[in-house]
């Protein structure tokens, strides 16, 4: 048999292994969003159909020919799927986000010979007074205090993703509940896209996908523009 040629791995530039590593991220979320459209798409089409039934039969009709169980679909439809779709699936964006972030401090680290920092990094504010920090605000830490960036500050589009982060801990860690100190930062963020809320027993019910839409669309300006402060594109040639 004969032996085949090895093929030589001509390894990524710093700069090239950022951008491409932006373009898996962008890549995993498309498909995401794409995923969530058809699961829409298909809870709204049944539902139309449940609600035709529904329309066309008296209540007690409809009760002797569908039964309780397809009642129970019905509402399951009209109240729970979508709010547990976009729920799973904005859980599913924001840790491809935090990974994202992850990654490109772990570049950072490696293209400064700063071997372990990060991880120092990380015990450091885990242990210390600022131990409830989460894994993206102690990369944006490290991003903005070790590496100096620009787009680690505590800017707008920062202060945007926060709400988001207070969001997701809610839903992550508390069933959804907010507490009323959290409240007042991301009250506006809730209000606009008609998130559901109640501070004693009713979780966060999202129910506009553009809330998925717009945090996707945040996360990829954000990581992107942090990448392009380190990395940035050479001009075309004959561009000013």
């Amino acid at each position: 048999m004969k032996k085949l040629k090895k093929i030589p791995i001509i390894p990524q530039s710093f700069e090239d292994d950022l951008r491409m590593n932006h373009i898996r991220f962008i890549t995993q979320t498309s498909f995401l969003q794409e995923v969530f459209t058809h699961a829409e798409k298909f809870r709204a089409t049944r539902y139309d159909e449940l609600l035709k039934i529904i329309l066309e039969n008296t209540y007690a009709e409809f009760y002797e020919k569908y039964g309780p169980k397809t009642q129970k679909e019905f509402y399951n439809m009209e109240l729970f799927y979508k709010p547990m779709l976009l729920k799973s699936f904005f859980l599913i964006a924001y840790s491809n986000f935090e990974v994202h972030l992850r990654q490109i401090c772990e570049r950072m680290e490696k293209k400064h010979l700063r071997r372990r920092q990060l991880k120092a990094h990380t015990r450091k504010l885990k242990k210390g007074r600022k131990r409830n920090k989460s894994f993206v605000e102690i990369y944006r830490d490290y991003l903005k205090k070790i590496h100096g960036l620009k787009m680690a500050q505590n800017n707008a589009e920062w202060k945007e993703l926060d709400k988001y982060r207070t969001i997701r801990n809610a839903l992550v860690h508390d069933n959804g509940l907010i507490d009323r100190r959290e409240l007042r930062k991301v009250r506006t963020t809730l209000d606009h896209y008609k998130v559901g809320y109640n501070f004693d027993d009713l979780p966060i019910a999202i129910r506009d996908e553009n809330f998925l839409q717009n945090f996707i669309t945040l996360a990829s300006k954000y990581t992107k523009a942090v990448i392009w402060e380190v990395a940035p594109v050479p001009p075309l040639p004959g561009s000013v």
